[in-house]
């Protein structure tokens, strides 16, 4: 999925928060848990509180956060002149390790919009409690591999280290601009921590059935089961060698 980068010039927690600084009704309540498709139902209680995801992921972290219209309109009014029509989000990543990156890297980061861009989508939240979901790459892709760069230098098995994510919505509403509260969100990038090996492909039985990865991405808050081909490479998820 393309995604457009806009820079901007703008304790420890485990699971998602929320900052109590919405304006204009905008509100980002949470994340959902998507399903198959990477689809969020607006409606599910189930909720993903925070993320993990290997450095090596083909695409960047997609989250998928419930947001809300709270202005109330009055009898006779225009469900229009209280209706949000959203732009999308402006994302600011922190690492938790401040020792990860150097300052000059920090900022070159930056400047490259890798930390501190926006995430453009599109939609309109009428008023009185109106709900939608929302895909928002919100780690992203250049930034997993810078990541993923320093974590090969570490000596630990499987080395990991931990984002702290700012999300806030923004749109407008009669014209005039409005934003959301600022939505925090860990994100957890990891070395290897996601792929299951689960032996060879030989062994694999056609009955067998294997773990195949995060409904958003496959290496993104779900466990991929692999099996090892005879040449040395990984199929995932595992499948018996055809038949000759």
């Amino acid at each position: 999925m393309s995604r457009l980068l806009i820079t901007l010039t703008i304790p420890l927690a485990l699971a998602a928060c929320v900052a109590d600084n919405a304006d204009s009704g905008l509100v980002v309540l949470r994340n959902v848990m998507p399903t198959t498709g990477c689809v969020a139902d607006p409606t599910s209680d189930v909720v993903q509180s925070s993320g993990i995801i290997q450095a090596n992921a083909t695409r960047g972290y997609l989250l998928t956060p419930l947001v809300r219209n709270d202005l109330v309109t009055v009898e006779g009014e225009a469900l229009t002149r209280k209706s949000i029509f959203l732009e999308g989000a402006k994302i600011t990543v922190d690492f938790y390790d401040k020792t990860l990156f150097t300052a000059a890297e920090l900022t070159m980061m930056e400047t490259d919009g890798l930390t501190k861009f926006i995430a453009p989508t599109s939609g309109v939240l009428e008023p009185n409690g109106s709900e939608a979901t929302y895909q928002l790459e919100v780690v992203p892709r250049d930034l997993l591999v810078a990541v993923g760069t320093k974590l090969a230098a570490s000596t630990a098995p499987h080395p990991t280290t931990l984002l702290d994510l700012h999300v806030q919505m923004f749109g407008t509403i009669g014209g005039s601009s409005v934003s959301s509260n600022a939505f925090r969100y860990p994100v957890e990038v990891c070395t290897d921590c996601l792929v299951n090996v689960v032996g060879l492909c030989t062994a694999v039985d056609a009955g067998d059935t294997f773990n195949t990865g995060g409904a958003c991405n496959r290496l993104q808050d779900g466990l991929l089961d692999c099996c090892t081909q005879d040449d040395g490479s990984l199929l995932c998820p595992p499948a018996p060698p055809p038949m000759n």
